[in-house]
């Protein structure tokens, strides 16, 4: 630093200096860390959440799993777009459960993110449209799990979710679901249209690439309840 910092190279002055470290970058001197002794966990049980409000403290954090099941360990870090965390449920269950009831939703006024802590370099897959349905009519009440449980009468579901209002966090009434196989969206089709949950008739039909009426991918249909 001291002999090359501020050093001509081909007409350029190049400016050298040490390389910030992670907690120099973090937000609050938090790095990104793995939750104590969890490195030999079932990856299906590992989530990560983002978005988290800025004084999220690790005990808060773990409170707000236990929404979802039992956590074996929690921690909060910083990233260079804010605070995160890194969570270790005890079971697979309980990780696709806190996905399906915390993600999307509202905490402290920013929406939080969550979803499984895939390796580093480890892309997600992409939904699959030809095996995603639209569902429109859903009450207000209905939650991601009650939608996932609900469709799980046709086959496995890989991902249900309810469209939420970018501002209120309240249910707009529609939603989709992504199925495990283009094959089921027919059936689900035929079965559960029309067919009721939480005290409203749903509409279901297979999912375009961008359902009509909403930039986000819900379509009108509206809910209810």
């Amino acid at each position: 630093v001291q002999e090359l910092n501020g050093f001509e190279f081909e007409g350029r002055e190049i400016v050298v200096q040490p390389l910030a470290s992670a907690e120099d970058r973090a937000p609050h001197g938090r790095a990104a860390r793995e939750p104590p002794g969890e490195s030999d966990v079932d990856p299906a049980c590992k989530l990560f959440v983002g978005s988290l409000p800025p004084d999220m403290a690790d005990d808060r954090f773990k409170e707000l799993l236990t929404q979802a099941g039992e956590v074996r360990s929690a921690v909060v870090f910083g990233t260079s777009a804010g605070t995160a965390g890194r969570a270790a449920m005890a079971s697979a269950e309980g990780a696709q459960r806190a996905i399906e009831v915390l993600h999307d939703s509202y905490l402290m006024g920013k929406r939080i993110l969550v979803r499984l802590d895939r390796p580093p370099g480890e892309r997600a897959a992409r939904p699959n449209l030809e095996a995603m349905v639209f569902v429109g009519g859903i009450s207000f009440e209905t939650t991601s799990e009650r939608l996932r449980e609900h469709f799980a009468q046709v086959g496995p579901v890989v991902h249900a979710n309810i469209f939420t209002d970018r501002e209120t966090g309240r249910s707009r009434g529609a939603g989709k679901v992504e199925l495990a196989s283009p094959d089921l969206v027919g059936r689900a089709v035929e079965e559960l249209n029309g067919s009721e949950l939480d005290g409203r008739q749903l509409q279901v039909k297979p999912m375009e690439a961008r359902a009509p009426g909403d930039a986000r991918g819900a379509s009108g249909g509206g809910g209810g309840a």
